[in-house]
């Protein structure tokens, strides 16, 4: 069926293309809004503690080198938040602030691997899948906990270099795997 309607909108692929890439905006923009104004004032204990580990920083406090009471979970993710919170207006903006930003740097890279190391209607497929995302997509990329929109990002951004540097002759395609391989580590998110 894929195939006879491919064949079908083939003089109309410019067209269809513009309009799923706007359908996919506009439905990612619409979700983003509705989660974000839905979810903007509750606030988990994790994501509290990462805010209080980012004030102390700020106060010139040395914040645990654990997450509070844990051992595995180290505290990378307070230094970006603490900036965030600084340049915010209001705690709760700069606590949401970095997930959002971290979730477009990672959409960017996926994105951007997918069209220029793949095909466009690879990066349009993407495209749309992202913007209806799931709960827990979106939810990665609306709080502050354990740097799994951190960890989602750098996956993005070492699996786009490690294409690159294949596509350059940087890499070998060993080392290109065994990069991809790192990246896929750093893309496990909570399945």
């Amino acid at each position: 069926i894929l195939l006879v309607l491919c064949r079908c909108f083939q003089p109309f692929r410019f067209q269809l293309s513009f309009l799923l890439l706007l359908l996919a905006l506009f439905s990612f923009y619409q979700i983003r809004v509705l989660f974000q104004s839905n979810t903007r004032s509750l606030f988990e204990a994790d994501e509290a503690a990462f805010g209080l580990m980012a004030q102390n920083l700020l106060e010139g406090q040395s914040p645990p080198l654990f997450h509070y009471g844990q051992n595995y979970q180290g505290t990378i993710e307070t230094i970006p938040l603490a900036i965030s919170l600084l340049q915010s207006y209001s705690p709760p903006i700069g606590l949401h602030l970095l997930p959002i930003f971290w979730g477009g740097v990672f959409i960017l890279f996926a994105l951007l691997t997918y069209w220029w190391f793949g095909h466009f209607s690879l990066f349009l497929f993407s495209l749309m899948y992202f913007s209806i995302g799931g709960t827990h997509f979106h939810w990665i990329f609306s709080k502050t906990w354990f740097g799994y929109s951190f960890s989602l990002a750098c996956g993005s951004i070492i699996w786009f270099l490690s294409f690159y540097a294949l596509k350059k002759g940087f890499f070998s395609p060993f080392l290109s795997l065994g990069w991809g391989f790192l990246s896929a580590v750093s893309l496990y998110e909570l399945p």
